[in-house]
């Protein structure tokens, strides 16, 4: 089958649509620190492997059987469930690498969102001759550079880096809806993260429990392995299938090979991180993709104002700056 630029189909689409509110974008308390999206976004370690799984059907997260990932839309869900009205921090890279390991491009991003989806603050940074697409003012762009969106729920700022410069701008409370469905969201960039990433990532592969509930200290996490790719079942879930691999190339590829996904699982349902690569491409065009997502600070991470916070309030026709922002995420 083709991977293409597919939609999901109408089957899939109407659970999807449920998942896809509970958002974004490792280890930390939430609240940020100079530096932070260059020196943190290493996901938490999992625990080590294990022996086979033994625990019944009840003692394991939504969605999850004893000899794997059953029903990855419980899972999704689930997921979503805990992280409805509560605050949290999503770190993710994703990582692109041709053939002979020359890096064609990465994006890390740090995501932290407060309980009522209103107050958020977003960083991304991009490096790489062809990096992942990353949000800008309006739209979206495929270059180096370092993108970074907050709001305290009254007015949104942001601080977008271009080779001349750094360019601000506020969007004052007069002109700013935090209601409007999705806000947030938008400043996310391309979605790798959320509920609705979880169903399309877990359902594409088939998995074992290769780690049981409470061993090694492990507080009741269960660590999931892929042993393969998943077979289409139907024409919904061969669409599903294509949209786990078209993100984040954007990019028709005729095969997909070497899948590989390793996640963590609290009992709840919550996937405290996961990690899926595979190689997309032809012999003349293999492209490797590696994308490590991580859930932390769930229901304490604290939105706090930014560096650039008064530059960005009395910049609000866009002026350029000289020189980088300095972000401080929180």
């Amino acid at each position: 089958m083709r991977i293409g630029s597919t939609r999901l189909g109408a089957v899939a689409l109407a659970g999807l649509l449920v998942l896809a509110g509970c958002g974004a974008p490792g280890s930390g308390d939430g609240t940020g620190g100079e530096g932070d999206v260059e020196a943190t976004l290493t996901p938490v370690e999992v625990p080590g492997e294990s022996a086979a799984p033994g625990r019944s059907i009840a003692e394991l997260p939504p969605g999850i059987a004893p000899d794997g990932v059953e029903d990855a839309f419980a899972l999704a869900r689930a997921h979503t469930e805990q992280l409805e009205g509560r605050s949290y921090t999503v770190r993710s890279v994703v990582t692109l690498r041709y053939a002979n390991g020359t890096l064609r491009g990465r994006r890390r991003t740090v995501a932290r969102v407060g309980a009522d989806r209103s107050r958020f603050h977003v960083v991304h940074v991009t490096d790489g001759p062809r990096p992942p697409f990353r949000p800008v003012r309006q739209g979206s762009v495929r270059a180096p550079g370092r993108s970074a969106f907050w709001s305290d729920g009254r007015r949104l700022l942001w601080s977008v880096t271009r080779p001349n410069g750094t360019v601000y701008r506020s969007v004052p409370p007069d002109e700013y809806d935090p209601g409007e469905s999705g806000v947030w969201e938008r400043w996310q960039g391309p979605a790798d993260t959320g509920g609705e990433d979880v169903y399309l990532v877990f359902n594409a592969v088939r998995t074992s429990v290769t780690g049981e509930p409470g061993e090694d200290g492990s507080d009741g996490l269960v660590r999931i392995e892929s042993t393969g790719r998943s077979s289409a079942g139907s024409v919904a879930e061969a669409h599903s299938l294509g949209a786990a691999y078209e993100y984040p190339l954007g990019a028709a590829f005729d095969t997909v090979s070497s899948v590989e996904l390793t996640a963590t699982v609290g009992p709840e349902g919550r996937v405290r991180e996961y990690r899926f690569a595979y190689v997309v491409g032809d012999e003349d065009t293999r492209i490797r993709v590696v994308r490590r997502v991580g859930y932390t600070a769930v229901g304490e991470t604290r939105i706090a104002r930014p560096g650039w916070h008064d530059r960005a309030v009395g910049d609000t026709n866009g002026t350029a700056a000289t020189g980088e922002a300095t972000d401080t995420p929180a």
